[in-house]
């Protein structure tokens, strides 16, 4: 958390990066860094908790909510949520709309992102747990669909652990499935930040609720093609739906476009099997 200067628990005042060089960094990723082999890189950012909760990966610059008790007027300060994702935006991170709990209209009225989450762990240990009732999963998708529809259909999905990543030991006797079930799958041309984020900007990448014991037996992508009669995804999945909003329109590994009702701007697909779901980030759809 950061941004927040009137909050204890966020950091504030600076983003020191690379996160090796921060003692409260080190609290968080541990000092035995050096034994994940598997880590190639870190990405700067925050969780901007101002107003709205936003994400800022690749933003290395402090910014902070404009509070009246620290009545300063500093051009790294935000007034509203708008207002931090332009600042975002202007400073070369990216803007995420994080966990989107409120009315599937409301994010209609914020300009200038291109990514929100679709899937997290969080409410998904919360309902397991019987925290909350309702499926927020389900909602976050909605506020996808309802913008990719209404909105533009170059809206980014992201999914995410939020606090119940695979570090959660003591939750991984009963609650498995759950945790490190929310990752995204990256294309890189190499292992860099540049690669990462040029990737990332582009929607180059692949939402996965992992919902095995064992992780990574979720489907795998192995092509999709397209062309002007046809998208095609091969796949190990068992289920292929090809969907508008709340909509199943086709299922199967081919999606033909002539049967596609008229008036539609995208059509997204998600690729599942008994052990989890991959999300396709959504394709345009232009009529001729």
């Amino acid at each position: 958390y950061g941004g927040v200067a009137s909050l204890d628990y966020t950091w504030n005042h600076r983003i020191t990066f690379p996160a090796q060089a921060s003692t409260k960094a080190s609290l968080s990723i541990t000092p035995e860094i050096n034994n994940y082999t598997n880590l190639k890189l870190f990405i700067p950012g925050m969780e901007e908790v101002g107003y709205e909760h936003l994400t800022s990966p690749f933003l290395n610059t402090y910014i902070s909510k404009k509070e009246k008790k620290f009545p300063s007027d500093n051009p790294w300060q935000y007034r509203s949520t708008q207002e931090a994702i332009e600042l975002i935006n202007d400073l070369r991170g990216t803007a995420v709309i994080a966990h989107p709990n409120k009315s599937i209209k409301h994010y209609y009225d914020l300009d200038y992102f291109s990514h929100i989450e679709v899937y997290s762990a969080n409410p998904a240990f919360q309902l397991a747990t019987g925290e909350i009732v309702e499926d927020r999963n389900k909602h976050y998708q909605d506020v996808w669909d309802f913008l990719l529809a209404n909105k533009s259909s170059r809206i980014w999905g992201i999914a995410v652990n939020d606090h119940f990543g695979p570090y959660r030991t003591d939750l991984r006797d009963e609650y498995s499935k759950i945790l490190d079930s929310g990752k995204i799958l990256v294309f890189l041309e190499e292992k860099t930040l540049t690669a990462y984020y040029k990737s990332f900007e582009a929607g180059s990448f692949f939402d996965v609720r992992d919902w095995g014991s064992q992780k990574n037996q979720y489907p795998k992508i192995q092509s999709i093609e397209v062309n002007d009669l046809s998208i095609r995804i091969e796949t190990n999945g068992s289920d292929i739906v090809w969907k508008f909003c709340d909509q199943t329109l086709q299922r199967g590994e081919q999606l033909l476009l002539q049967e596609l009702p008229q008036g539609l701007n995208y059509i997204r697909a998600e690729v599942s099997n008994q052990f989890g779901t991959v999300f396709i980030q959504p394709f345009s759809i232009q009529e001729k």
